[in-house]
This record gives C-alpha cells, structure tokens and sequence, in this order.
C-alpha cells in the first residue's frame, strides 16, 4: 500500500501550546495545533495537527485534514485526509475520503473511508 502523505508542508495559524489546558467548543477558519491538554469540539474549514505532546480527550474533530502524532480519543471527521504517525496512540471512530495509519501507531477504533463517506 502507497503511503498517503499531506501534499505541502503544513503552516498552523493558531497554535494551543504544551502548558494549554483547554476544555470546552473551538471553532476557527483558520488551521491549528494542538500541543497541550484540549477536551471538547474542534471545528475548522483548514487543518489540525495533534502534535506529538497533546492530549486530545473526549473529543470531536471536523476539519478538512487531520494530522495525529500524539494521544488523541474520540472521533474525527474530514473532509479530505487523516493520517495517524508511528508514535501516536488512539481511540477513535474516523470517518474520512482517505485515511492512513502508520504500521507503529498505536490505534483502536472504527473507520470509515471512501468518496461518500459523509452522505
């Protein structure tokens, strides 16, 4: 299997980082990482990177492509790509077009891929 990887490097507008302690909804135009603690939704037309020093808990990603290196539990949905890196570990119901896990991700949970995905 070829492996998927995001087309460009990525440039995050907003960042929430290692210290961040955050509960609750957020919802931005613009693309983020998170580096900290965040429990809740997350909602965005760009991107979200889950760097490799989050805690993603109890959460609801929608976003146009998703990158998990860290911890992360919940679901996500996108619009385009997730892709989970050697080193993460997760818990989740994924639901995207295209999807990729790398062999060393810890993961645990449902996915749902293809072009009608979200019909």
């Amino acid at each position: 299997m070829a492996r998927i990887r995001f087309k460009h490097p990525l440039l995050y507008s907003t960042e929430l980082g290692e210290s961040t302690r955050m509960e609750g909804e957020l919802k931005t135009a613009s693309s983020l990482l998170v580096k900290g603690f965040f429990s809740g939704s997350i909602q965005t037309k760009a991107h979200v990177g889950v760097d490799r020093t989050a805690n993603i808990q109890a959460c609801l990603i929608e976003a146009e492509s998703v990158l998990v290196k860290g911890r992360f539990s919940g679901s996500i949905r996108a619009r385009s790509i997730v892709e989970v890196v050697s080193g993460a570990s997760v818990s989740a119901s994924i639901a995207a077009p295209q999807i990729s896990i790398e062999p060393e991700a810890g993961f645990e949970g449902e996915l749902r891929s293809g072009p009608d995905v979200h019909e």
